[in-house]
């Protein structure tokens, strides 16, 4: 995607989709639903333990409190491969976006807040 010219990730007018899916082995029509499902996995893989950019959250480690199902940015030093993967992460938020399609990260509320702009306080952290 890095090396792809940003208007590539843009939908066409007659369309909110950016790309067509065809799951191998599967008899899918791309009516929505493969597009779709094609996000959750995403979002299943961004939170796995395959990619290194996010954790769960202290209390999902610990099972205590709030927000255990949640993740957070992992705030281990930034290498090229994870400033490559967090560029990424922002390339498939902004595809979202302009397509409108439901990304389904369960970051954990302080981080949507940190995104968006608005301010974060001590309290957000208990």
């Amino acid at each position: 995607m890095n090396s792809m010219p940003p208007t590539t990730f843009r939908p066409p007018r007659d369309t909110e989709r950016v790309y067509n899916v065809i799951f191998m082995g599967e008899r899918s029509h791309d009516a929505g639903g493969p597009y779709r499902e094609s996000w959750s996995e995403f979002a299943y893989e961004l939170e796995g333990p395959a990619l290194p950019l996010m954790l769960r959250t202290p209390n999902g480690r610990h099972s205590t409190g709030q927000n255990r199902e949640r993740w957070v940015l992992n705030p281990s030093p930034l290498t090229q491969t994870k400033r490559d993967l967090f560029s990424f992460l922002g390339k498939m938020m902004g595809i979202a976006v302009r397509t409108r399609q439901f990304m389904a990260l369960n970051v954990a509320p302080m981080i949507w807040d940190l995104l968006v702009g608005a301010e974060v306080t001590v309290e957000m952290l208990s």
